[in-house]
């Protein structure tokens, strides 16, 4: 019967509360042995640094990290993880970097994307969203084709101040994708573009088009009545 005993009080609760306390004797030792040693990173600290401030909720940061991951500097080229960035600062309203994430994706030929941040930043005004929505309604790339939205943002973004989207609305217009009023409002901004000499015009767009093309365009209008009553001395006036 003592024998028995002693077996109890060698393996009985008092045996597993001694072996519990050196447990956690032994993880407290090793854990100070730990105290003061540098954590080692896996990435480089300008990295490091820069993801701490992006999780954070930093937009410039956030930006920055994407456009890393996007070129591939300082860290492997990772286009997800480059757009899962450009969204986080999107999200965050700032117009110029919605309409960013969506030349992106254009660029990356996911034009349903790419419309969906159009369509999002044009809705804020941003005249060069609002074209390229246009563009996109008018080719059928990311949206269905609908001539009827072109001429609705085309119109937007030249009221918005882009007057280059005129001469996309006058592409309607001349391809009898348009209505008569559309024709009427591209007489009227081409018009005004020409008594100004096209000076308004962006000079990437002059140069590609070549001077006095606001002349030009309104002189066709005239020559084939779209916008205008037909009048072929009123087209030869303007064009010369």
């Amino acid at each position: 019967m003592r024998r028995d005993k002693r077996k109890l009080l060698k393996f009985g609760p008092w045996s597993v509360l001694k072996s519990a306390v050196l447990v956690l004797l032994a993880s407290f030792l090793f854990s100070m042995t730990l105290v003061g040693q540098p954590q080692v990173q896996s990435e480089p600290q300008d990295i490091f640094d820069l993801r701490r401030a992006a999780e954070h909720g930093d937009a410039q940061k956030q930006f920055e990290l994407g456009s890393r991951y996007y070129t591939g500097k300082g860290v492997a080229k990772d286009h997800a993880e480059a757009m899962k960035w450009y969204c986080k600062v999107a999200e965050q309203g700032d117009p110029g970097k919605q309409f960013q994430v969506g030349f992106m994706y254009w660029i990356d030929g996911n034009n349903v994307e790419a419309a969906k941040w159009y369509r999002r930043t044009a809705e804020q005004g941003h005249l060069l969203a609002q074209s390229d929505l246009a563009d996109m309604y008018k080719t059928g790339k990311g949206v269905p084709q609908d001539y009827v939205e072109a001429a609705k943002w085309y119109r937007s973004a030249v009221t918005s101040g882009y007057d280059s989207a005129a001469f996309s609305m006058y592409s309607l217009c001349t391809t009898g994708k348009s209505t008569r009023r559309d024709c009427a409002d591209v007489a009227e901004w081409l018009t005004i573009l020409a008594n100004q000499g096209d000076s308004v015009l962006l000079p990437s767009v002059r140069a590609i088009q070549g001077s006095n093309v606001s002349q030009y365009f309104l002189g066709t209008l005239y020559e084939k009545g779209l916008g205008v009553p037909q009048d072929y001395n009123e087209a030869a006036r303007i064009v010369t």
